[in-house]
């Protein structure tokens, strides 16, 4: 049996039915992930609706947007205290 190329991909048994599928499903991820995760998704500013293509990349691009944004918080603190 080929091996299914989103196999390293996590997903909750009741999205099972949304794998492989593309933007039609997109807000009704969106929506759920705000649920799951509430606004702080939406503060990342990385999760949009294009941006989700998949139920599994909802999570990924979640953790992508918080990532940056706490580089930009560091970043911002470092020049903070480059000007004192």
């Amino acid at each position: 049996m080929a091996k299914d190329k989103n196999d390293h991909r996590k997903f909750s048994p009741e999205l099972e039915f949304l794998k492989g599928q593309t933007r039609v499903v997109g807000s009704y991820l969106w929506e759920r992930g705000k649920r799951l995760m509430g606004n702080a998704a939406e503060a990342a500013g990385e999760l949009t609706k294009r941006t989700v293509y998949g139920a599994g990349t909802i999570v990924g691009q979640f953790e992508k947007g918080r990532a940056d944004a706490k580089k930009q918080e560091r970043s911002g603190r470092k020049k903070a205290a480059d000007k004192k």
